[in-house]
């Protein structure tokens, strides 16, 4: 895992990319990034969800946080994009970690964490989050607030295939895309 001087060093060599109108916050093993505006939010429904069928998957309303926040109430889900837009060279892989208030207020800010080599290579982008608030509390959260850490860490050889070039086209665009698990589940 690298330092912030592993960190600096990394981005000045352009195998780490990190594109955002905010300054940047190193902090000594990470990367503090910050929530964007952009928002994916869930209805609720008690209809089954079957992870092999695309068509039953929850449909998510692209929403916007506005100047007064958004709530999110006790046990809601929703997808948000990080304001910095991030570009992994091979050599490098990305871990996300939940930033200790926002948990300790029951805010999970990311329930997958693994950010692949080669994430953003061709062309640097938001990095999606799963968001959930696990608490009894609502908790509204705004736009350009820290939301997690990403550290870095140095594989001990190159990827011979970046995630960009693995999956063509998957998840592009500048803000948070719905799960497209079906596509390639690993069942037969």
């Amino acid at each position: 895992m690298l330092s912030d001087q592993g960190i600096r060093s990394v981005i000045g060599s352009g195998e780490l990319v990190v594109k955002s109108e905010r300054d940047l916050s190193v902090r000594a093993s990470s990367i503090c990034l910050h929530l964007s505006k952009d928002i994916v939010v869930f209805e609720r429904t008690e209809a089954e969800v079957d992870v092999l069928r695309g068509d039953s998957y929850p449909q998510g309303k692209r929403r916007t946080i506005g100047v007064d926040g958004y709530i999110i109430a006790p046990g809601e889900f929703l997808l948000a994009a990080t304001v910095e837009n991030i570009g992994l060279s091979r050599r490098l892989v990305g871990g996300l970690s939940n930033i200790s208030g926002l948990a300790r207020l029951g805010l999970n800010t990311l329930l997958s964490t693994h950010v692949s080599p080669g994430f953003g290579e061709g062309c640097a982008r938001p990095i999606t989050l799963e968001v959930y608030n696990s608490s009894k509390n609502h908790i509204r959260i705004y736009s350009g607030m820290r939301v997690c850490h990403l550290m870095i860490s140095l594989l001990e050889a190159t990827a011979t295939l970046g995630y960009d070039a693995q999956f063509p086209g998957k998840y592009l665009s500048n803000s948070p895309d719905v799960s497209e698990f079906f596509k390639n589940s690993g069942v037969s």
